[in-house]
């Protein structure tokens, strides 16, 4: 959700009408909530998902795995 809203917020504010947007997560599970219908799931996780969906409708959804993700990186370190 949080990726979502400061995506959102971010192409506002710089007045950006994107046609398509790349949006990344390291977890397989979360993708697969976010790419389903949101009635499916239990409230809290579907009202998340509905608000997702609603304020990035055209977003594209990609899976990058945790040692490859470089939003990790201040928590885990780097080697080179």
């Amino acid at each position: 959700m949080l990726l979502v809203q400061l995506t959102n917020a971010l192409l506002q504010s710089i007045n950006i009408n994107m046609q398509l947007v790349n949006l990344w997560s390291d977890s397989i599970v979360a993708l697969h909530w976010v790419g389903s219908y949101p009635a499916r799931w239990l409230t809290f996780i579907s009202n998340r998902v509905g608000q997702i969906q609603t304020l990035m409708p055209s977003a594209v959804w990609r899976y990058v795995p945790s040692a490859d993700n470089p939003a990790d990186v201040a928590s885990r370190g780097s080697n080179g």
